[in-house]
């Protein structure tokens, strides 16, 4: 942005000098006696092409007066003798004329310069020699301004090309969050709901205890409000995630890290070496954070069998006193980083955010490491 703007100031600033040297000398053609009007008016009108040259209708006034100024007074005559910043100004002109002509404007220019060159060859025209230094004068900055013009369109389509294709990697990333939040949301729903059912079976008992006059036990009470504690907590992770009306929730039983071993079998029954360590006191967590552990694992697994080297992958639990450490790590090729941004990966770090633990992903030196830490809230009531 600097180097933009200070490079910005210093084409205005050529253009000033340029600018100020240029109407001294017009000032001083002005003064002679064997330059007809014409030519200062040529002069005039490339002084602005000069000073004005981002503006694109500005060569296409001055190119014509400057053709006519430099016919009428501006070439080397028989005596050899010029006025050369005439022919810097043509050639000025017409390149502003090359690098901003539109479509259409071209041939005119075109035409101008088939025109220049009769003009001012006169009858010498059939000598190639005559013809040759006023086609290059007029041709030769038109070419250059032309493929400037070409370069830059090209550099902004391909400009114009990056953001599109950025735009659309955004979209696809949000899109792909925003399935994985729809898929925990529905999980969560399932467990919020098979909830809810039990706290109202275990208010019956409790309603028909009393109405039996019987003594209602303090872990039926105790119960029921852990019951619900774990339901409000859920449901205020549920509100902030979407759930589409109109899709069939899975009514399977949720996984959990109960169904960890099932898990690991499955993954060495497909011939992927997997071991598990654990550490620590385990204890029971509520669904939806045992369901979280469990699909950090079961992702990690996949994206091990698809991306990894040969050889064993370690699965760690660390029970913790209020965190679970969640570790896989697999052997990783030579020469290969997996990707980053995929959709597993993403939907761990959407789970990982939900319960307000981390994650990190990457190459360490025992290979890719999947770790995530995971708060464990309400240890009591869940062991209850």
């Amino acid at each position: 942005m600097v180097f933009t703007r200070r490079a910005a100031i210093a084409v205005r600033l050529c253009r000033v000098t340029a600018l100020i040297g240029l109407a001294v000398w017009v000032i001083v053609v002005a003064g002679r006696t064997d330059r007809p009007p014409v030519v200062i008016a040529g002069g005039a009108a490339a002084l602005a092409a000069v000073a004005f040259g981002g503006r694109w209708w500005l060569p296409f006034i001055s190119l014509p007066a400057m053709l006519v100024a430099v016919t009428g007074g501006g070439l080397p005559d028989d005596g050899g003798n010029s006025d050369s910043p005439f022919v810097l100004l043509l050639m000025w002109s017409t390149y502003l004329a090359g690098r901003h002509g539109r479509g259409r404007r071209q041939p005119w220019n075109v035409a101008l310069g088939f025109a220049y060159v009769a003009v001012v060859t006169g009858g010498s025209a059939h000598d190639p020699s005559q013809v040759i230094f006023p086609f290059l004068l007029f041709f030769g900055p038109l070419f250059v301004g032309f493929c400037v013009q070409t370069l830059a369109t090209q550099v902004d389509r391909a400009r114009r090309w990056a953001a599109e294709s950025e735009a659309a990697r955004e979209r696809q990333v949000q899109h792909a969050v925003l399935e994985e939040r729809m898929t925990i949301a529905r999980e969560l729903h399932d467990i919020v709901a098979h909830r809810i059912s039990a706290l109202s079976l275990q208010a019956q008992v409790v309603r028909r205890s009393i109405e039996a006059g019987k003594p209602v036990a303090a872990d039926q009470v105790r119960t029921i409000e852990s019951t619900a504690q774990q339901s409000m907590t859920d449901l205020r992770r549920l509100l902030g995630l979407l759930r589409p009306d109109d899709e069939q929730a899975d009514l399977d039983p949720q996984a959990s890290l109960d169904d960890l071993s099932n898990l690991l079998e499955t993954a060495r029954s497909t011939g992927h070496p997997v071991r598990f360590t654990q550490s620590g006191t385990p204890r029971p967590l509520p669904p939806a954070l045992s369901l979280a552990a469990y699909r950090i694992v079961q992702e990690a697994l996949t994206n091990a069998r698809r991306h990894g080297a040969p050889g064993p992958t370690v699965v760690r639990l660390d029970w913790g006193e209020s965190v679970l450490h969640v570790d896989v790590v697999n052997p990783v090729q030579a020469g290969r980083q997996p990707g980053t941004t995929g959709h597993g990966l993403l939907g761990m770090a959407e789970r990982v955010r939900l319960f307000g633990g981390s994650l990190s992903t990457g190459s360490d030196r025992e290979g890719w490491a999947v770790r995530a830490t995971l708060p464990m809230p309400i240890l009591e009531q869940a062991a209850r």
